[in-house]
């Protein structure tokens, strides 16, 4: 090989080799540890005393980042207070946010452990299948964003005391870590600033307007100053909402207690901020005439409708029941009820056009005429005393008879000995058995029948048998030791 084709492929190698440099340099620096730039931003220009203020929170991009804090919002306390945090809407759902609120500063913090997890247990995924080929790595489990990511939004009010411009800026800003473990270096953007207007606010109108339990009519609008609601006869006093559109407005309800039946009288009036300007707004209340509402229905385990009955203030309750209302079929009905019963007693019309009062299973959906002779309380339960169908018998030897039994005359049966009283009841599930009525200790329990066990007929002579063998014992024994008391005793003579 000549000495110039020697020299030329030298050169052309270094050629190549410079030129591979250069193009590594762009392709090493992209994967490089990219930084972030963290800043304070609002949509909100301009503000008024009363209002709320949101201040973004955000990166210009989010390269990987699996935790960050913590950051440092610095803010006039003369002219704002904390009002709560959000969640950014752009950052992962498994990404924690936590924060801290003092006196001029929150302090923000973000962990995803979701993610930091995961990335563990891949380190220890396996580079190569069981034949000893490569297998690709898993993939990066956290977020890359390369726009702007909010990673949570600050809530602000503005104070009376606000002044002209309201400064918000990052005080610190570090611990910003991405999937590789390795730390991302941090840019802090430009203070915040937000115009205050301190002019005093005319507006006079409200932003919501609702009553608990009660629907207005027409939907409310801060523009429409009049509205109707009815409300069922059982509500005298009404839970009224009102929010002024502007927050340093002042509120005053009046005609919310006391509802008589008819139409009742309520306002909402609206002072401005400035003292002068006042709107009011009236709502007619009607009271309904009946505590029962329009078809309320109810419909038992064996598919029988009852419908509610309508009835007065001065209707005659069960002792120890007071009236009440029950969740029943999508809306509230009246109910009465008892301290430590899950029953309830509803006032019904029957499918035969007979109206009373009926016990009511919220469990069973069983349906009961009511009778204070017939019903009687255990516990918890309520059981109503009813006919012994047919295939059902009575206990053995027990004979029907009226029963004396706290303070009513029951039908029930009697045991031949007149001893043991027993009144066949239904509970609130719907099972029925017979029950012993204890009148000594005014209580109920299921009857537990008594069988009395018959001796075996060869028990009896084999006891009988088993006796005169004892005494006979007993004789050869007495018989035995008189003989040997009276054996004469003869002296024993000594010889010399």
């Amino acid at each position: 090989m000549t000495n110039s084709k020697f020299r030329n492929r030298i050169a052309i190698i270094t050629v190549f080799a410079v030129i591979t440099t250069i193009l590594a340099v762009p392709l090493i620096a992209v994967h490089a540890e990219a930084g972030v730039k963290v800043e304070l931003r609002s949509d909100t220009s301009e503000v008024i005393p009363g209002d709320i203020i949101t201040v973004e929170l955000a990166l210009d991009s989010f390269p990987n980042l699996t935790r960050f804090g913590s950051v440092e919002i610095m803010f006039d306390a003369s002219g704002v207070s904390f009002a709560g945090l959000d969640r950014g809407p752009d950052i992962p759902s498994t990404f924690y946010i936590g924060h801290t609120d003092s006196t001029g500063v929150i302090v923000v913090s973000g962990l995803d452990t979701t993610v930091e997890s995961q990335i563990l247990a891949n380190q220890t995924a396996p580079t190569a299948d069981p034949e000893g080929n490569p297998v690709d790595p898993p993939e990066d489990p956290s977020m890359r964003r390369d726009e702007r990511t909010v990673l949570c939004k600050i809530n602000f009010e503005v104070s009376e005391a606000a002044k002209s411009e309201l400064r918000f800026w990052i005080g610190n800003a570090a611990g910003f870590r991405n999937s590789s473990m390795k730390e991302v270096s941090v840019t802090i953007g430009s203070p915040l600033s937000v115009s205050v207007n301190t002019v005093v606010s005319t507006d006079s109108s409200l932003a919501m307007l609702s009553i608990d339990g009660a629907t207005l009519t027409p939907s409310f609008s801060p523009g429409l100053f009049e509205y109707r609601a009815s409300v069922p006869r059982s509500v005298t006093d009404l839970v009224v909402s009102a929010i002024p559109s502007n927050r340093a407005g002042q509120i005053y309800v009046s005609g919310q207690n006391g509802l008589i039946v008819g139409e009742n009288r309520l306002t909402v009036s609206v002072l401005a901020q400035d003292q002068k300007t006042n709107s009011i707004y009236t709502v007619t209340v009607t009271r309904e005439q009946s505590f029962v509402p329009p078809g309320a229905t109810v419909t038992d385990s064996f598919g029988v409708t009852y419908k509610f009955a309508d009835f007065s203030e001065n209707l005659s309750l069960p002792d120890g029941f007071y009236q009440s209302e029950i969740f029943l079929e999508e809306r509230y009905v009246p109910a009465f009820r008892m301290e430590g019963m899950k029953d309830v007693i509803l006032y019904l019309t029957s499918p035969s056009g007979e109206t009373d009062f009926y016990v009511y299973s919220p469990l069973s959906n069983m349906i009961l005429k009511f009778d204070s002779k017939n019903v009687f309380f255990r516990l918890s339960q309520l059981l109503t005393v009813i006919p012994v169908p047919d295939g059902v018998s009575p206990p053995e030897g027990f004979r029907p008879e009226t029963v004396l039994f706290r303070g009513q005359d029951v039908e029930g049966y009697v045991s031949p000995d007149g001893k043991v009283k027993v009144l066949y009841m239904q509970d609130d599930s719907g099972k029925a058995l017979f029950y012993t009525a204890d009148a000594k200790n005014n209580d109920l329990y299921p009857y537990i029948p008594h069988t009395r066990t018959e001796t075996p007929s060869f028990l009896v002579p084999f006891i009988v048998l088993l006796i005169f063998s004892v005494a006979e014992a007993a004789m050869l024994v007495i018989i035995v030791y008189q003989l040997r008391k009276r054996k004469p005793h003869t002296p024993k003579v000594r010889r010399v």
